[in-house]
């Protein structure tokens, strides 16, 4: 326990926030006290102050009730006061737990009311009055009245929002004008609430509202009434109930006035009781008078006006978002009207918050907006810790990564959301972008359906530009909503030309969101009734006041109510205790000659205070309308507490108003000498005004000088940034008196930083400002000696000038800077600069010349007219450097860092973007540099642009798609390796739109698309941002996304687009938008873009004159797709020659292949009724075109290669090449359905029908145009189907299947009145499904959803009899069991009921069934006991195909109009569905009989396979053999000529050698020992001698002859080792010149005879393929050309490495007779030969053409009659 000394604490009685009060004993006089301490870990400064403040107040009551103060003791760190101990004990544990008797209860509520009256008559207000805070002595019956921490001695104190712990009181007492939350000051008669709420729980025992949420407890005090306490405790009289409500009232103006009033009513009571033993009833209140003077707070003559203002705001609670303007004249009272709608708001849990504008400080941007938030954010952080947690999330959500904008506006934001990262540095459009759209979101968030917010604005006539930006932008978005604007502003003080009229105007035209009220002065009548209020007397004795009123103020209210007390103040109205009434001497008044001028009254009431606080007021209104006593004690340069004092007596007179209750302790010293802060306002802007006046013009400034002066040495560096604009504005207002240099420096200083500052909110009207006074304020010489600041500020004036609209400034302030920069890189930024502001202007010409200028200047020099030969030049160049550089080097190379390539690469994204507009060859070449200065320099945050671009020539220009894949992944990596999101938007939208489509399936570019919309909205790139979502929904768009489900969302896109203003991209968008309307409308085929999202009468022009290629493009292409679907040829052919002639506009976009697709499409379907010149030029044409489509499928076969497939099938189709042409079709409808191309499926299968039809298959040509019928309905387009049934007679056009036909057939208004989208989404459900199980499924859900029935079923006539087909039901195990049935004798449907609707095909709708004669006999109704019942007919081409039955057996009256409407309107999609489903079903039936037929024949069929696959083996082998015939033939020819040189020189030797062998004889024969000189002559005579040389020299040929022999030999066995690979059949990577060179090798003979060979062969890798089967191609193409050859020719053997797709190419080219284009179409196919019957199989190329396939190759064939052919064969490297 604490220890205090001299005292010996007994008891603690309490202890908690920060307090204890305990029973103790003085030591030196043993005299019982009780202590309220504050001590140690529990003291808080401003606790302490509380309690010496107490002290002060307490000690001065000398009258009976209160505690007798025995003194104050300080002690150690603590502080308490000593009271004396009168032996009470708390009334809270007293009361009994059913409440007080009468007899207990009069005596202390009379002494209570007494206590009361004698501490108003102090004019003190208590705030804190409760049982815990009564203390009785039930032995002597003395009641007093304890803890006075909060009370205040004042007539009336303002209270403001603050947060529930913070509320001063105790919650459950507390009266609904002390929370806060509404329009009323706090005033004595908040005692008088929280003595009845006192009253009431003493008398029941329980407190008349309870919650464990404040929030809960706060909302009871404002809009709940109290259960009467006589219902909880039966003894109170209705006259004591009426009492304690009275003082319950939630209108201080209908309570008790007085306290002498109360204890009157109290007396009466308790005497009746004693006198009668019970209490009758009485008038209570008729002694109730107050001698305080009061003017009344009710609004008078304001009762309609107040009335519209609840009506806007309950439409904000509707989700409305609106502006409600209150004008009038200054005083007139439009800011009171508006805070009375402050409690009814709060009372419904929505918000409400203010902010006033100031008029001697209009350069603060937003600063009533910021001021009105910060106050809302002090709201938020007084809720609970669930509630917080709740915001953060919801806002965290809303702000995303840009959470640091709104906190560097509204720092309390970080309380709820935490500290954020810092947000990247934008261009200035784009910091705006951003600013705008995180605000929009901020606010979004904050304004729900659970908490719609009130933002009332005061004083719009002094509001700033950006601020009146701001509240246009939040009430123009579409998404916001619960959120209403209240603005005040005085009329008579704006004109025509006023920004806000003009806000005002634009608010008008573009939305429904503006209503205004002008108010207008009080009438006398209504003046009498504030009189007669305010003096509580008969409006007839008020007259005469009232007239006077009149005459002097105007009726203007503000007047009126400071009238009133000038004559309350001066003695002219006196209260008359002995009549109890106000008197008054009209004469006197007269006489008197006050003012009618309202300033000059203020300021006469400023005069008559003492001079030290009246200039304190002329220092308080120099600072602002509001303004804290921190702030005015540093300029008035005294302590808080001196200043306090002095400011004292203009509060009392009512002039200057507290705001919050910290003033109370202002006056109080700290221990610690930590001033208390308080908030203070003006009554009013004229009392600002009147004080401000005062003072002349000099005094003005050096007063403004002072302040200024004073804040900048008081601020800390955290205060200066906070409050720059503040700081700045006094300052520049005192600026001419300033002559120091030194603080001119200063001021330029600071002006810079609250210029940057409002710049980066987008407030760039009074950045201007600023920056303008900065350089007013810059000496003489500053470019010489302060060069750095003289050049940023020029450069950040210039930029807010071009940004403000001021191009004139922004051109003046760039000159200067390039005139006085020392250094080139210091005009970088003017540059820019200038640059920025040309293209804002849409003065490109201009920008791209300022941007050609400084880039010379720096270095970078470009062509002044760049052609095509420029671009190639500059490309190859690009590409040698970037030559043998992989995407890991450059993505690793390190940044960039010498400043002037730096800036170089910094602007050339301006230049690139002027270009495109003004110079569009410049544009590759700029791209090019960039990425040749990356590559020569380091890595830079651009050279991820320039990557992407240049990715984006690859794919475009180069059709080199691998590279383009290249240099957009190294420009996404770079972005990553950066971490700056400043062009994430930008990269990401090239890559995903330009480069990805190429390689990669549609589907996965869309979340680059997605993630570059997101993130340029997040960083204010809306352009790039609007440029993404484009071209990701024209990509849904033609990869068939369903139409319904693709237009709701293209209709959210394109709100968000019109909202942040991105009008090309909305234009683009609409294009496609309007399309997929077209083709979703069944009612009408409109194959023009004509409609309400795009009009091309009106657009096709703005296109035109706005040089929009892009989007004229794709309007074309949108044209001709359209054009194509209904078989407006010639139209489509303009529209697709048009699009082709600007196609380089679209260059490398997801259109392009778009455009060749129905391009090609549209020429083929063109040449069919073309004169045969025409044809062949289309044709020609659509096969260019077709070769760039395979281009695009070879690279991305998921996205084009159905495409190719389909065009290949129509040029087959014309050229009457039925088996190829049929299989093509199938392939086309095989891969667009494997690829999710619903439409390209359905196109395909309506194009297979056609030709079909060509060929007189029309059971075919009917299953393929039903499936693409399906399928067009499955994709949602409606008016493609309906063009089918009418063109193909599917559907009988004169009953119209459609939803909106069905709605004119039926008429009634009812349907309009339907919920079309479930509407809509049901029939489309069924429309998917071709199946009658499924479509039974999806019926019966979406009948049991929608009609309020229990049960559903479909019935079905199958040959003459009706079967239950399927069944509904709430229950789904019911659904799931169900299994058909017939309708004869079932036991779930009444067949009565369904016999009339067969025989009258009429609807039957029965609201009860079981009254209805007809039908309440039927066993099943009777069974079911049913009731409401509904069945109608299912009618298609007129006859009755089904029923749809449902019903429900609980309630009556189920089926209203609206839900039969509903089904009906559903049962013309049913009926088509089911007649679909039918046909299907009988489709399928009759294929299961011709399955039948073939199983039958299985056996023969098998049996014929097998012999056929046994004469197709036998055939192969034939080939196979005659080929190795041919080739065994010529290897024997081969073989046997080196055998021929071994043979012959074998023999030559034997002879040799037996010649030799016989001179060895005669040799050997000779006897060494003996002479042999007879011998040897003989020798020599023979010649023996030279004949053994001879032999030797012959031998040594021999031998070289055989050994050429032998080696041609092994090579000849070597290369057919190497032809057939017979050890290598499995894949391998090989040679492929080896192979070739081989097949060479073992035709050498043949060759010969036929043909010179000419080698072209270049650098090939090894390739992975099954060499022996390659090398049988080779072999049969190069016989193949040889036999071609009838004379000597040439074959020709070319290789090549084709590194982009990774892939090898081979050409035999011969000089042979050529071939017709008959027999080239037909030369794989198997059998097919030209040669005479019996030389050859046909079986040689097609074996060929299958080993290739097998190898993922391919063989292409040119060939012309009499001059040769070229077989090419294509194999990737790798397998």
């Amino acid at each position: 326990m604490i220890s205090i000394p001299e005292f010996d604490i007994k008891e603690v009685l309490f202890s908690g926030g920060g307090k204890m009060i305990c029973h103790a004993v003085r030591q030196e006089d043993g005299q019982a006290v009780i202590l309220k301490v504050v001590s140690g870990a529990m003291q808080h400064e401003t606790e302490a102050v509380k309690l010496r403040r107490e002290y002060e107040l307490v000690s001065k009551l000398a009258f009976p009730g209160v505690p007798k103060i025995l003194g104050i003791k300080e002690f150690g760190e603590g502080v308490a006061i000593v009271m004396e101990d009168f032996g009470g004990l708390p009334l809270k544990t007293l009361i009994p737990e059913n409440g007080m008797p009468l007899k207990q209860f009069f005596p202390i509520a009379g002494r209570l009311a007494d206590i009361v009256a004698a501490l108003h008559r102090q004019q003190i207000i208590h705030k804190d009055i409760k049982p815990d805070n009564i203390l009785l002595n039930t032995q002597t019956g003395e009641v007093r009245l304890i803890d006075f921490g909060i009370a205040v001695l004042i007539s009336q104190e303002t209270v403001g929002i603050v947060s529930h712990q913070d509320l001063e009181g105790s919650l459950q007492y507390l009266s609904p004008e002390q929370t806060g939350r509404m329009n009323r000051p706090v005033d004595y008669r908040t005692d008088f609430y929280s003595l009845g709420v006192s009253f009431y729980q003493m008398l029941t025992g329980r407190l008349p509202f309870t919650s464990d949420d404040p929030a809960e407890l706060v909302h009871a005090h404002l809009a709940r009434n109290p259960r009467p306490p006589a219902e909880i405790n039966p003894a109170i009289p209705p006259v004591l109930q009426s009492i304690v409500l009275k003082l319950m009232d939630k209108s201080p103006e209908r309570r008790y006035q007085s306290a002498g009033g109360l204890k009157k009513d109290l007396d009466t009571c308790a005497q009746r009781l004693d006198a009668e033993g019970n209490i009758p009833g009485f008038e209570i209140g008729a002694s109730d008078f107050s001698g305080r003077f009061h003017i009344s707070h009710k609004l008078y003559g304001r009762e309609l006006e107040l009335r519209f203002l609840l009506d806007s705001f309950d439409d904000t609670g509707q989700g409305k978002a609106e502006l409600l303007l209150v004008s009038g004249f200054s005083g007139i009272g439009k800011s009171s009207l508006i805070r009375e709608i402050h409690k009814p708001v709060v009372s419904r849990r929505a918000y409400f918050t203010e902010g006033k504008f100031d008029q001697f400080n209009r350069d603060a941007p937003y600063s009533a907006v910021i001021l009105a938030f910060r106050s809302l954010l002090g709201q938020l952080l007084s809720e609970s810790d669930a509630r917080v947690t709740q915001w953060k999330s919801d806002l965290l959500d809303a702000l995303g990564p840009n959470g640091q904008v709104i906190i560097d506006v509204i720092p309390e934001v970080q309380l709820i959301i935490g500290a954020q990262p810092e947000v990247v540095t934008l261009p200035p459009s784009e910091a705006q972008n951003r600013f705008n759209l995180v605000f929009q979101k901020f606010v979004q968030a904050l304004a729900t359906a659970d908490h719609p917010l009130v933002l009332f604005l005061d004083d719009l006539q002094w509001a700033d530009t950006p601020s009146l930006k701001l509240m246009e932008l939040l009430l123009l978005d579409k998404e916001t909503s619960y959120f209403l604007v209240i603005g005040a502003y005085r009329d008579n003080e704006v004109d025509a030309t006023h920004p806000l009229m003009k806000t005002i105007q634009v608010l008008k035209e573009a939305e429904d969101t503006v209503r205004e009220i002008t108010l207008k002065p009080l009438e006398v009548s209504e003046l009498n009734q504030l009189v007669a209020d305010t003096l509580h007397c008969p409006p007839a004795r008020a007259e005469v006041l009232g007239t006077l009123l009149e005459q002097k103020t105007g009726g203007n209210p503000f007047f009126v109510n400071e009238f009133l007390k000038s004559l309350h103040a001066d003695g002219l109205i006196v209260f008359d205790f002995g009549s109890n009434t106000w008197v008054w001497d009209i004469e006197k008044i007269y006489g008197r000659n006050i003012t009618d001028n309202v300033v000059e009254l203020m300021r006469g009431k400023i005069l008559l205070l003492d001079s030290q606080t009246q200039r304190l007021c002329q220092y308080a209104a120099c600072i602002g309308n509001k303004f804290d006593l921190h702030t005015l004690a540093t300029v008035w340069e005294k302590s808080t507490q001196s200043t306090a004092r002095t400011l004292g007596p203009a509060i009392a007179e009512g002039l200057i108003v507290p705001v919050g209750n910290a003033y109370r302790l202002a006056e109080i010293s700290t221990k610690s000498d930590q001033a208390i802060n308080s908030e203070y306002r003006f009554l009013h802007d004229q009392v600002q005004n009147a004080a401000y006046i005062l003072m002349d013009d000099d005094s003005k400034k050096a007063l403004h000088l002072k302040i200024g002066r004073q804040l900048s040495d008081s601020f800390s560096e955290e205060e200066k940034r906070e409050r720059i604009f503040e700081l700045v504005t006094h300052y520049n207002l005192g600026s001419s008196l300033i002559t120091e240099e030194q603080e001119k420096i200063q001021v330029v200083e600071l002006n810079l930083f609250a210029g940057k500052k409002a710049k980066n909110a987008a407030a760039y009207q009074p950045a201007f400002r600023y920056m303008s006074a900065g350089l007013d304020l810059l000496p003489q010489h500053s470019w010489q000696n302060h060069y750095a600041l003289s050049l940023e500020l020029c450069n950040e004036a210039a930029e807010a000038a071009y940004l403000s609209g001021r191009v004139d400034e922004m051109e003046r302030l760039t000159a200067e800077v390039f005139d006085k920069a020392s250094e080139l890189l210091h005009r970088v930024k003017a540059y820019t600069v200038k640059i920025q502001g040309y293209i804002s202007l849409t003065r490109n010409a201009e920008a791209l010349r300022t941007s050609l200028e400084i880039l010379s200047l720096l270095g970078a020099r470009f062509p002044e007219n760049p052609n095509k030969l420029h671009i190639l030049k500059s490309l190859i160049g690009t590409k040698l450097r970037l030559r043998g550089k992989s995407a890991d080097q450059l993505v690793a190379m390190p940044d960039m860092t010498e400043p002037r390539v730096s800036a170089i690469m910094e602007l050339m994204p301006y230049a690139a973007s002027a270009s495109y507009f003004a110079k569009q060859n410049l544009f590759p070449l700029i791209v090019f540099k960039q990425v040749s200065l990356s590559v020569r320099y380091g890595n830079h945050l651009q050279s991820a642009f320039a990557y992407a671009t240049y990715g984006l020539v690859m794919c475009g220009s180069t059709q080199e798609f691998d590279e383009g894949l290249k240099y957009g992944e190294i420009a996404v990596r770079l972005l990553e390796k950066f971490r700056n999101i400043s062009i994430y938007s930008k990269v990401h939208y090239l890559n995903s739109s330009f480069i990805q489509p190429w390689r990669l399936p549609f589907g996965s570019t869309m979340e680059g698309l997605m993630a570059a919309y997101q993130k340029g909205l997040e960083t204010g790139d809306f352009l790039f941002s609007s440029y993404a979502i484009f071209n990701a929904y024209s990509t849904y768009y033609y990869m068939g996304r369903p139409l319904a489900e693709l237009k709701s969302e293209m209709d959210a896109y394109a709100a968000t687009l019109l909202k942040i203003k991105q009008n090309t991209g909305l234009t683009w968008l609409n294009i496609p938008r309007q399309a997929v309307s077209n083709l979703m409308d069944d009612t009408v085929v409109n194959s023009r873009l004509r409609g309400p999202y795009y009009d091309e009468t009106v657009q096709k022009e703005l296109h035109l004159n706005g040089k929009d290629y892009s989007g004229l493009c794709v309007y074309y292409m949108t044209c001709m797709v359209l054009e194509y679907y209904f078989d407006n040829t010639p139209e489509a052919l303009e529209s697709g020659e048009q699009c082709f002639a600007i196609i380089d506009s679209v260059l490398a976009t997801p259109h392009v292949h778009q455009i060749y697709f129905y391009y090609a499409l549209t020429l083929i379907r063109a040449a069919e009724s073309a004169p045969a010149a025409q044809r062949k030029k289309h044709l020609g044409q659509a096969r260019k075109l077709l070769k760039t489509i395979r281009k695009f499928a070879k690279s991305g076969p998921e996205n084009f290669l159905s495409k190719q497939y389909l065009v290949e099938a129509e040029l087959g189709r014309l050229h009457g090449d039925i088996s190829n042409t049929r299989h093509l079709y199938d392939l086309a409808i095989k891969t667009a359905k494997e690829n999710n191309f619903i439409n390209d499926e359905a196109l395909a299968n309506e194009l297979a029908a056609r030709f079909q039809e060509e060929k007189h298959q029309r059971d075919q040509s009917k299953k393929y145009l039903l499936e693409a019928r399906r399928l067009y309905q499955k994709w949602g387009a409606m008016a493609k189907v309906n063009w089918l049934d009418h063109k193909y007679g599917l559907k009988d056009t004169s009953v119209r299947t459609g939803i909106d036909a069905t709605i004119s057939r039926s008429g009634t208004q009812s349907n309009i009145e339907m919920d079309m989208h479930s509407l809509m989404k049901a029939a489309l459900a069924i429309s998917g499904e071709i199946q009658l199980d499924k479509i039974m499924s999806r019926l019966m859900h979406v009948m049991v959803e929608n009609a309020g029935a229990q049960n559903g079923f479909c019935l079905i006539e199958r040959e003459g009899n009706w079967l239950i087909e399927a069944r509904g039901s709430v229950d789904s195990a019911d659904e799931k069991s169900w299994v058909k049935a017939p309708l004869k004798g079932n036991r779930h449907i009444p067949e009565t009921v369904t016999q009339y609707v067969v025989r009258t095909r009429e609807d039957l709708v029965l609201h009860d069934i079981q009254v209805d004669g007809r039908f309440s006999a039927d066993p099943v109704v009777k069974e079911k006991k049913l009731h409401s019942v509904l069945c109608l007919p299912v009618l298609h081409q007129g006859n009755l195909i089904g029923m749809l039955y449902a019903e429900n057996n609980l309630n009556s009256g189920v089926f209203t109009e609206q839900r039969v409407q509903f089904l009906k309107l559903l049962s013309g999609q049913v009926a088509v569905s089911l007649e679909n489903a039918l046909q299907y079903e009988q489709l399928e039936q009759k294929i299961a009989e011709r399955t039948a037929e073939v199983m039958q024949q299985k056996e023969a069929l098998e049996k014929s396979l097998s012999d056929l696959k046994m004469a197709q083996a036998k055939l192969v082998d034939s080939e196979k053999m005659a080929s190795l015939g041919q080739l065994t033939a010529g290897l024997a020819h081969e073989i046997n000529n080196p055998i021929n040189f071994v043979s012959v020189g074998v023999n030559n030797l034997r002879q040799n050698f037996d010649e030799f062998k016989s001179a060895l004889e005669v040799y050997l024969a000779l006897d060494p020992e003996a002479d042999n000189r007879a011998a040897l002559q003989n020798i020599v005579d023979k010649k023996l001698h030279r004949r053994i040389a001879e032999t030797v020299e012959d031998s040594d040929e021999m031998f070289r002859s055989i050994q050429n022999g032998i080696n041609r030999t092994v090579s000849i066995v070597k290369s057919l080792r190497n032809f057939s690979r017979l050890d290598e059949g499995e894949i391998k990577t090989v040679d492929l010149h080896e192979g070739l060179d081989s097949t060479l090798e073992i035709l050498q003979s043949q060759i010969r005879k036929k043909a010179d060979i000419h080698k072209d062969y270049g650098e090939l890798p090894m390739v992975e393929c099954a060499a022996g089967k390659v090398n049988q191609v080779f072999l049969n193409i190069i016989n193949n050309a040889l036999q071609a050859m009838e004379d000597q020719g040439v074959i020709t053997l070319t290789t090549r490495f084709l590194s982009e797709q990774n892939e090898v190419a081979v050409s035999i080219a011969d000089t042979g007779s050529g071939m017709s284009e008959a027999v080239r179409r037909r030369l794989f196919e198997p059998f097919f030969t030209t040669k005479p019957v019996g030389e050859g199989t046909g079986l040689g190329l097609s074996i060929s053409y299958g080993i290739i396939e097998d190898h993922k190759g391919r063989i292409e064939v040119e060939s012309e009659e009499g001059k040769g052919s070229v077989f090419t064969i294509y194999l990737p490297v790798n397998q």
